[in-house]
């Protein structure tokens, strides 16, 4: 008999919007759930924060934290804090979208950019809005729109390289947009810097452009 298929699906699992002002707002990761399960959780207010192998960080407003269950990280409300946190997170299977997921957090690491404003915030408000409300037609649907989630976090994220850390953002330009036909004169200076310094650092840091 054929081995079933993997299931390429990612289901919204869950969301909400909540405040905590307490330390008792506090999960480990390594207990809940399956590795498949994953979560993104945004700051509106204050900070939560997170903590995994690489350490304990903040996750301060404008900034979203990514993580999956059944993983050793953990987070919560920091016990250093005194205001509010307020949040909102939204939960989906990864099964087809893992490649997209662990792309941002190994170029990116697991607390992000993510502006209240910005357009991943906006798919992720539409996300909460549809599974809130029952109104997404298929798991197709709710699969696409986990993956242009993640697909505009990732944009987001190369986005902000280019104010601080302009050669990185050459990089990722490079190997986004090798379609673009570019020189690097017009790549350094879409980077805000100067050919030669562009070539320079990107040799020490990457190899020859």
């Amino acid at each position: 008999m054929r081995a079933p298929l993997p299931d390429p699906f990612s289901p919204v699992m869950g969301g909400d919007e909540e405040t905590r002002a307490s330390a008792d707002y506090f999960f480990d990761n390594r207990s809940r759930g399956a590795a498949d399960d994953v979560v993104i959780q945004q700051t509106l207010a204050g900070a939560g924060f997170l903590e995994d192998s690489t350490g304990r960080r903040l996750v301060p407003i404008g900034h979203a934290m990514l993580f999956t269950h059944h993983e050793p990280s953990a987070y919560g409300y920091p016990a250093e804090a005194n205001t509010p946190y307020r949040l909102r997170y939204v939960a989906f299977r990864l099964a087809g979208l893992r490649a997209w997921f662990d792309r941002i957090r190994a170029e990116f690491g697991a607390v992000v950019r993510m502006p209240v404003d910005g357009a991943a915030a906006g798919l992720m408000s539409e996300a909460l809005r549809r599974f809130r409300a029952r109104d997404f037609r298929d798991r197709i649907q709710e699969t696409e729109l986990m993956h242009q989630l993640l697909a505009t976090l990732y944009r987001e994220q190369v986005a902000a390289t280019q104010t601080h850390d302009p050669i990185e953002y050459g990089r990722h330009y490079l190997r986004d947009n090798f379609r673009s036909p570019l020189n690097l004169k017009e790549l350094a200076a879409r980077c805000g810097v100067s050919r030669e310094h562009f070539i320079r650092r990107f040799g020490q840091r990457y190899g020859e452009p």
